[in-house]
């Protein structure tokens, strides 16, 4: 089976670059890290003004790359889950 095949490839791989996968039970978006970078990004938009598309895509990369480049994000959402490293 290829998708049994793919998992046991990533799982090794995560394995040999020293990543802790950590699965996520299906459809469960409160416990998906993304959807709380969007819930940040989308405040941040509905409270901003600009006046092209260019500079909603400005603001939106710029939210993104600071939201996910902060360590404290990663570690309140492994906290909140209950999971250690």
């Amino acid at each position: 089976n290829v998708r049994i095949f793919t998992a046991k490839m990533i799982q090794k791989s995560a394995e040999i670059l020293n990543i802790n996968l950590i699965f996520l039970r299906p459809y469960c978006p409160d416990l998906n890290p993304i959807e709380d970078v969007w819930r940040v990004i989308k405040k941040t938009i509905y409270k901003s003004t600009y006046n092209s598309t260019k500079e909603l895509i400005n603001l939106f990369e710029k939210k993104f790359y600071e939201i996910i480049g902060s360590k404290s994000f990663y570690e309140n959402w492994l906290e909140q889950n209950g999971i250690n490293f």
